[in-house]
């Protein structure tokens, strides 16, 4: 059951045979949409045995987009089938994800793409059910042709419900050097490790590198960060790089969520420069 995701089959006029990008669980190539033209599908990665469970997932990603209305935040369009597999639809972005957009845009206006995710965040945060996106990264945001900032990948992300329960697409956890600690003591995603995450996305927008890049893999980063430590300021040295958005990081990465700030807080300090 789609649950508002609509089958666009008949609108897909062609789906590239060979995928444009892989990312941890799928595939995404190139097609295009009879009135739309130019979009993205998104091909789960399976066998055989694996099929029915990841197309699910997909399903309930894709549901869960058809009910979000926000500039910041990837649209759907709904799935088609592909390859005997049912593939989400989204509009196409055409500056790639936000680590190639940085890589090559030495002039982007970092501070403002954070503003667009941090607005994305706060919207999915202030739902009647809040939402935890659960795997923010640059990889996982989008860059569109006005150079604006679309937060996408929703394959992890849950509906928070008063009565503690949750639904969730995966209980997996997001790339390990975004993953706040407490994950990995058992406790579910929350909206304090989403922050957490953008800690450490302000960090990679400035630097370029993944966070903790002296640790040479993304284990022992995890290692580091149990043993509380944080990405060190001389990782950066852009010189744009201003002090408030330093201590901003910090206090999104705290230990202990519960110091950690909230995303309503979180934005005005990225839209407005201190005296």
């Amino acid at each position: 059951m789609s649950l508002g995701c609509h089958n666009v089959s008949l609108e897909i006029a062609r789906v590239a045979a060979i995928s444009y990008a892989a990312g941890g669980y799928s595939d995404v190539h190139e097609g295009v949409h009879r009135k739309l033209g130019k979009v993205a599908v998104k091909r789960p990665r399976f066998t055989s045995e694996t099929k029915v469970a990841k197309e699910e997932r997909l399903m309930k990603e894709c549901s869960l987009l058809a009910k979000l209305d926000h500039d910041n935040i990837l649209r759907c369009i709904g799935y088609c089938v592909y390859n005997d597999a049912r593939c989400l639809v989204t509009p196409w972005a055409e500056n790639g994800t936000m680590s190639r957009y940085l890589r090559t845009e030495a002039a982007a206006d970092r501070r403002r793409l954070l503003a667009d995710i941090a607005s994305a965040l706060v919207y999915l945060h202030t739902r009647p059910l809040p939402i935890v996106h659960g795997d923010l990264h640059v990889d996982n945001v989008l860059i569109n042709v006005d150079g604006r900032a679309l937060l996408s990948d929703f394959g992890l992300s849950r509906e928070l419900h008063p009565e503690g329960a949750a639904s969730a697409t995966r209980t997996s956890l997001g790339r390990l050097v975004y993953t706040a600690p407490e994950l990995h003591d058992g406790y579910k995603p929350s909206l304090a490790s989403d922050v957490f995450a953008f800690g450490m996305l302000i960090v990679e927008t400035y630097s370029g590198r993944r966070p903790l890049a002296r640790a040479a893999t993304d284990v022992k980063a995890l290692i580091v960060l149990s043993q509380s430590q944080r990405p060190s300021r001389d990782e950066i040295t852009r010189g744009d790089f201003l002090r408030h958005l330093w201590e901003l990081a910090q206090e999104c990465w705290a230990h202990d969520p519960a110091l950690r700030p909230n995303m309503i807080d979180v934005l005005p300090r990225l839209t407005r420069i201190p005296e």
